[in-house]
């Protein structure tokens, strides 16, 4: 599972494409690691938007469905920081 703050603003994973894959949870806590929620980005292009200051991610581990079939999950990261005096 990876688990994280990157130090940005704000981030945001958008799926790509997902093939033949089981987990991939996405999970937001607070500084504390209190759960606020989860979601499962289960569509192309669905997309969570997160304030990376004042929350944690992490997203559980993938596999796949039939082994002996290709599985991947592509996920594109966007991550912005705001610059001091640029607000």
């Amino acid at each position: 599972m990876f688990s994280g703050s990157d130090g940005f603003t704000l981030i945001s994973s958008i799926l790509i494409d997902k093939v033949n894959v089981n987990g991939g949870m996405t999970t937001i806590t607070n500084e504390k690691g209190d759960e606020l929620f989860s979601v499962m980005l289960e569509r192309n292009l669905d997309i969570i938007l997160a304030n990376d200051e004042t929350t944690m991610h992490k997203v559980s581990n993938i596999s796949p469905i039939d082994s002996e079939r290709m599985a991947y999950r592509d996920v594109l990261v966007v991550t912005l920081i705001i610059l001091e005096g640029q607000e």
